[in-house]
């Protein structure tokens, strides 16, 4: 996808609909018209809100809500508008990834390729249910980071430095700085 189109569709406001707008994911779902997708049967792992930040030259952004369902293997991951309206959903399984809306689906080899193409950036969403339970993902190698200031011992893997310090609260965060751009992704999870 070329960067200008990754601009714009990530828009700099961090607003879900401007974003959806122009990946193609609204759909006839703001009329109350939803089908339930076959991956809305695999076990819910995490729900809350997701943003994301590429700061570079021209700064972008995104925010939604997300429900993490599955494994890193086998899962989808639903993004929802603040209203919460699913508006995409990411399906994915060894060797296959998917991406569906109201306006039909795209298909990839690789979870990897599908972030890639969505977000203008690779994003770590199948370690991202490992991490979110506080750990390492068993997917990759992984290095223990010096002690953060709150005197947790957090970890770096992929390229990312993960913040659990804050988990307790339901708060991650992870920044990735190399290669450039700087991304920073902040998961908070609903609490019960």
């Amino acid at each position: 996808m070329p960067a200008s189109r990754r601009h714009w569709l990530l828009g700099t406001g961090g607003s879900l609909l401007g974003w959806a707008a122009g990946a193609g994911l609204v759909s006839s779902t703001l009329a109350g018209c939803q089908t339930m997708s076959p991956a809305s049967a695999l076990p819910l792992r995490h729900s809350g809100r997701l943003a994301l930040v590429v700061a570079g030259q021209s700064d972008r952004s995104f925010s939604a809500g997300f429900e993490l369902r599955g494994t890193a293997a086998i899962g989808s991951l639903a993004l929802m508008t603040p209203l919460g309206t699913r508006q995409g959903e990411a399906t994915w399984r060894p060797g296959s990834a998917r991406l569906s809306s109201g306006d039909g689906e795209r298909h990839y080899t690789s979870l990897d390729e599908l972030s890639l193409d969505l977000f203008g950036e690779s994003m770590p969403v199948a370690a991202l249910f490992d991490w979110l339970d506080g750990h390492p993902w068993a997917g990759a190698p992984a290095d223990a980071a010096p002690a953060a200031s709150n005197g947790s011992v957090d970890f770096a893997q992929r390229g990312w430095q993960i913040g659990t310090g804050r988990l307790g609260d339901g708060l991650l965060v992870a920044t990735r700085a190399q290669p450039e751009p700087r991304v920073t992704l902040r998961v908070k999870l609903d609490r019960p």
